[in-house]
């Protein structure tokens, strides 16, 4: 059985894991540009270690040297010899996984790995207008990870399935939440050049 951090009440402090060590966590589209951000930022995490990598058919089975062309920096040299698995659940074994598959793949791919028990962050767009999935901007609304308990009850599962928001909104949402809670804001007219 996975153990899958429980999310906390607001207010409450979250669970850290123990001294010295981290969770481990899998991400899964590594071999790609946001893969690899991904891996990026969680190298050297004082709460994360990327344990496993996982990619689409074409990487999978490779060393991850082999099936990336790295684009950013430099590839973590202890990551290099580490077979890319297959975004599959069964071989996939960390509790926490972040997602940087295409919409094309993730549609089907997370919610999988969220009834298998993982704790699944999504770049995707997705499961976004979900009722039941947090759409986090943990600076703006955290509060909204409690959604986590009533997705856990409708669809019977044990993992769970957070996405983030678009970037312009994110960006934009950043910007505005303290201007609505000092103002009240009631409308804002926006142009984004995607």
């Amino acid at each position: 059985m996975t153990v899958v951090p429980t999310p906390v009440a607001p207010g409450a402090e979250a669970p850290l894991p123990a001294p010295g060590r981290r969770w481990p966590v899998a991400v899964l589209g590594a071999t790609g540009a946001v893969g690899q951000t991904f891996v990026r930022m969680l190298e050297g995490h004082p709460w994360f270690e990327v344990t496993e990598l996982a990619a689409s058919e074409r990487s999978a089975g490779r060393r991850c040297a082999d099936a990336a062309r790295w684009l950013e920096g430099a590839m973590p040299a202890r990551l290099r010899d580490v077979e890319v698995l297959p975004c599959d659940p069964s071989r996939v074994t960390a509790p926490i996984v972040f997602s940087a598959l295409d919409s094309a793949a993730a549609g089907d791919v997370e919610p999988a790995f969220a009834a298998a028990g993982r704790l699944v962050f999504s770049n995707a767009k997705n499961h976004r207008m979900a009722p039941d999935v947090p759409l986090l901007i943990p600076e703006v609304n955290w509060p909204h990870v409690a959604l986590l308990a009533r997705q856990r009850e409708t669809r019977g599962w044990s993992g769970g399935l957070v996405t983030n928001a678009n970037c312009s909104v994110t960006v934009a949402a950043m910007a505005l939440a303290p201007l609505h809670e000092a103002f009240g804001l009631e409308r804002v007219f926006a142009a984004t050049m995607q």
